[in-house]
């Protein structure tokens, strides 16, 4: 099943315009927004539970980012209710491009923080992976170490305040790259490409379970101050 990607308007990404109409499709409802930052089920999601935070100001990589405190507030927050509610540790990771177009941005052109509840963290397949130089660093210092270039990075410390983490810089880019790990630690016969497999039916018990009203859900907006959107997010 090929999923229907609502295209980009008058020249700006799609993510830039999730607060501008009604969701097409699942993956581009908004479970929860603050005022910097929206959350939303992960199309593609090869496990359930994934979801992304993006930034509501268009920007091509987090690196400036992870110095925010809204962001650092809601990651927080949402980390741990996501292995709470799935299962495992919650690990995160980012494509940081910084050109569009550029295949480490998987072909979305605005930034976006992956968090993945995983029972096993990713760190020996990627430091075995041939071609990439990783360095331990805190997310708040990713601006210094990559200097503008493309990078990505990886944390098994979503919850912490300051994560330390991997970060490599890429010379040579390649698509969904963290994605390819995961569908190597789990099943090699899994389609690790958001195009060609959505995985719809993850996404969407991530959706139904994180908009159920749950408690642990709910509890997001002590932490951080939730914003009421200009539409209807639907069911």
């Amino acid at each position: 099943m090929t999923p229907t990607i609502r295209e980009s308007t008058n020249g700006q990404c799609r993510f830039c315009h999730l607060r501008d109409a009604a969701p097409t499709a699942i993956w581009d409802e908004i479970v929860f927004a603050t005022e910097g930052f929206s959350v939303i089920a992960t199309l593609g999601s090869i496990v359930p539970g994934w979801v992304m935070i993006v930034p509501t100001e268009h920007s091509m990589n987090l690196a400036q980012t992870y110095r925010s405190t809204e962001f650092v507030s809601l990651r927080r927050a949402v980390a741990p209710l996501l292995g709470r509610q799935f299962g495992g540790s919650t690990r995160l990771f980012e494509h940081g491009a910084v050109s569009t177009g550029s295949l480490t941005g998987c072909g979305v052109d605005h930034s976006h923080l992956h968090l993945v509840p995983l029972a096993s963290s990713l760190e020996p397949l990627l430091l075995a992976e041939e071609g990439l130089s990783w360095t331990c660093v805190r997310s708040s210092k990713i601006s210094d170490v990559a200097s503008g270039r493309e990078y990505l990075f990886y944390s098994d410390d979503s919850s912490h305040q300051d994560p330390f983490g991997w970060l490599a810089i890429v010379q040579n880019p390649v698509s969904q790259f963290f994605r390819r790990l995961i569908v190597r630690q789990f099943n090699h016969r899994l389609e690790f490409d958001y195009r060609v497999e959505p995985y719809v039916a993850n996404v969407a018990a991530t959706h139904r379970l994180l908009k159920s009203g749950s408690r642990d859900f709910a509890s997001l907006t002590l932490c951080c101050e939730p914003v009421a959107l200009s539409h209807a997010s639907g069911g």
